[in-house]
């Protein structure tokens, strides 16, 4: 296995065992040229969290018995998460930044998985999964209108 971290300034070495000539420090036939490697786009999605009404008690103990907070996470992006309130209905009013890196074109975006929205109980070890919702990256964009205004999500389906 070779791993290597590279700047974005940085030429990347192909290392193996092909019978090339390659030298040690990558600089032979081995070298791939920067056009095999097409340039990744660093996306932000910004998340305007609101608040949460009559989540489940989840702990035992406590007046409110849950400590809630919402995570994010896209596919293999480090997840972000809100700040934990304990109550049934928090009120989080903060944003969450999740950083992507997207492929390149058309197809990049497509690539993506959806980004999992999931409400969480905080304990100590670990925390508890209360409920999830997934959102497609690609109806932000084919469907710019529908998100210009905050927008709840139902997490349980209606009684």
């Amino acid at each position: 296995m070779c791993v290597t971290v590279l700047l974005s300034t940085d030429r990347p070495v192909v290392h193996g065992d092909r019978g090339g000539s390659d030298d040690e420090d990558g600089s032979g036939s081995g070298g791939a040229t920067p056009d095999e490697f097409p340039e990744l786009e660093t996306w932000i999605l910004k998340a305007s969290l609101y608040s949460g009404r009559d989540l489940p008690r989840m702990d035992l103990f406590g007046k409110a018995g849950v400590d809630a907070y919402l995570k994010l996470q896209c596919g293999s992006a480090k997840a972000v998460k809100s700040a934990n309130k304990t109550s049934r209905s928090p009120d989080w009013n903060q944003e969450l930044f999740l950083r992507l890196v997207v492929p390149p074109g058309k197809v990049g975006l497509a690539s993506l998985p959806p980004v999992k929205m999931s409400i969480m109980d905080a304990d100590y070890g670990k925390d508890d999964h209360i409920a999830s919702q997934h959102l497609a990256l690609r109806d932000l964009l084919l469907k710019p209108k529908e998100y210009l205004h905050p927008k709840w999500y139902a997490f349980y389906p209606k009684p």
